[in-house]
């Protein structure tokens, strides 16, 4: 009988430093940053006050390594990009690919994808950290989402209507989380878990396609006419 693979050993150092990232994450999906308690944590990681110190330098820059933890994960696990090389996909495949991608993130049943319970909380009680998450990780995703709304309106990618079309097709897809607890209430026959994420996709998509275009369109000559646009609105 041959002998078992040994599992791969780690250096202690980082062995600690993971379990206090799983205790930290943990604790603050669960009482906010705010709520958090260091001892609980430390409790949890079966460590000491001394080894958050030691490895992220207090209860700030924990909270922040656990949110760039997670966000990466995100990146990883569920893109929102469609993978690079020929043949390149259309804007509306790749606008398909980031709704697909965004809605797995938000509706991951894996125990292991913290990340959106630790932007719920964020939202609700912004830190610093949310400065450092917005410009790393979602302003590039925003920006490649205004750059497909663009191209599919044929709108400048910095015009305000192309923003607020990024923003409506993005909520469309955070609301399945934000509401979940009312909409399982409500529609209690709909699927809206991760096992509808193919359904959920082609139904935004399609809302979408066809609510952007008569958006941009709208605006574009309030954009040009300013002055006409506030006449007929006082009219």
């Amino acid at each position: 009988m041959p002998a078992a693979t040994p599992l791969p050993s780690f250096p202690p150092a980082a062995a600690t430093r993971g379990r206090l990232l799983d205790a930290a994450t943990a604790e603050f999906a669960e009482r906010g940053y705010g709520g958090a308690r260091i001892r609980e944590i430390v409790a949890r990681a079966g460590t000491n006050l001394a080894a958050i110190n030691y490895h992220f330098g207090g209860k700030e820059a924990l909270y922040a390594a656990v949110l760039e933890h997670h966000a990466r994960r995100a990146l990883t696990t569920h893109p929102t990009q469609a993978p690079p090389g020929p043949p390149r996909p259309t804007a509306e495949q790749r606008l398909e690919v980031f709704i697909h991608g965004l809605l797995m993130r938000i509706l991951d049943d894996d125990p292991a994808a913290m990340f959106t319970r630790l932007i719920a909380r964020e939202m609700l009680d912004p830190t610093p950290a949310l400065d450092k998450l917005a410009q790393a990780f979602a302003r590039p995703q925003v920006e490649g989402l205004c750059a497909i709304v663009a191209e599919i309106t044929d709108a400048p990618p910095a015009s305000d209507a192309v923003k607020r079309c990024a923003i409506s097709i993005a909520s469309q897809c955070m609301n399945l989380h934000f509401q979940r607890h009312l909409l399982k209430r409500v529609f209690a026959d709909l699927p809206l878990d991760v096992g509808a994420v193919d359904a959920l996709t082609r139904h935004i998509l399609a809302f979408s396609l066809g609510g952007m275009k008569s958006a941009t369109a709208t605006a574009a000559p309030a954009a040009r006419h300013p002055v006409a646009s506030r006449q007929r609105r006082r009219a």
